[in-house]
């Protein structure tokens, strides 16, 4: 509790270059965003807010990790890690990733595939904005299943389009899948099975969030989005990382 304390305290006075900014302007981000049950208390200085805010976060885990995200939201990429590292070092449930519009809280995964997400982000490319978004909409307090599972799809498209079928009209995974699946013998896969069936199981790991994504009528692919599941929206983030990467490295190519 004492780090976190030094943390919120020094991220609410000092931005990352050690310079003192203007908290207030930060103070009332945080009222803005996190429903607290009453305003802050206000004196002659702005540290009868901070106090103020301290207590209740002390008080409330939920206030504690709302105010937290707001703050590494809004802070630079040195209070980011230091936060991270906080969290690790008292084994929390917490960590702190960069989503998007910045860094902020999500809860933890397993290391080796939080590894492999922080690789797939590199090079900083389409399809690593949408692992970030579909990574922090799984993964963060605030989950949107739906959103996420549909940028896992969007990240996979964005590196098998090119591979699979790059002057296709309106290329969706759908045509990417329909690319591979009737035209195997033009793909390779570094993985490959004796039966030569490495295209096809790269085909079926693709139908398992193309197809679970759709309410089919008659054809594969074709209907509304469905909804998912918290539980599907983490395996489509998980799957996505790995296929970004195989089509990135060449594991999956043209012959």
């Amino acid at each position: 509790m004492n780090a976190f304390k030094a943390w919120f305290v020094n991220t609410v006075y000092f931005d990352d270059r050690g310079y003192q900014v203007a908290n207030h302007v930060l103070l009332d981000s945080v009222e803005a965003i996190v429903r607290l049950d009453e305003p802050l208390r206000t004196g002659r200085t702005d540290s009868v807010r901070v106090s103020d805010l301290w207590a209740r976060m002390a008080a409330s885990q939920t206030v504690m990790l709302d105010v937290a995200d707001v703050l590494v939201g809004r802070g630079g990429s040195s209070a980011a890690m230091h936060l991270r590292r906080i969290f690790e070092d008292v084994g929390s449930a917490y960590t702190v990733i960069q989503g998007v519009d910045g860094f902020e809280i999500a809860r933890r995964v397993d290391p080796s595939m939080a590894d492999a997400f922080e690789a797939a982000l590199s090079p900083d490319d389409r399809a690593a904005h949408h692992l970030r978004d579909a990574w922090a909409k799984a993964f963060g307090r605030h989950p949107d299943p739906d959103a996420s599972y549909q940028e896992s799809i969007k990240a996979i498209e964005a590196v098998g389009i090119p591979v699979v079928c790059p002057t296709a009209s309106s290329p969706t995974l759908g045509k990417v899948l329909a690319h591979m699946r009737d035209g195997s013998a033009n793909f390779v896969t570094a993985l490959d099975p004796q039966d030569g069936g490495g295209v096809g199981r790269v085909v079926g790991m693709m139908e398992l969030i193309w197809q679970t994504a759709h309410n089919r009528h008659g054809e594969p692919g074709v209907g509304e989005p469905a909804r998912v599941s918290q539980v599907q929206a983490e395996a489509a983030a998980f799957l996505a990382v790995t296929l970004v990467q195989w089509f990135r490295s060449g594991a999956i190519a043209r012959r």
